[in-house]
């Protein structure tokens, strides 16, 4: 299981790694740095939204803001315009 502290330790390199199927992804970037982003598709176009930084964002807070983001997906809604 994926915990923060895993997250906080590991994963130096440049690289994105994807904690579930349903999107929501940890990319980390060349200096180290790491954010919190979900792919998704909406009108068969792919999208990519940032929820933000880590450890800013926490995994517990990154996987709530995704399974908002995933609700407003599901009503074919971008996560980043919300609900207008």
């Amino acid at each position: 299981m994926i915990t923060d502290l895993s997250l906080f330790l590991g994963w130096s390199q440049h690289s994105a790694i994807a904690l579930d199927s349903k999107g929501l992804v940890l990319v980390v970037r060349e200096g180290g740095g790491k954010f919190w982003r979900y792919e998704f598709r909406l009108n068969d176009k792919k999208f990519k939204y940032g929820i933000g930084n880590y450890p800013e964002i926490t995994l517990d807070n990154a996987r709530k803001i995704h399974a908002v983001a995933r609700q407003l997906v599901e009503f074919a809604k971008h996560p980043s315009t919300g609900c207008d």
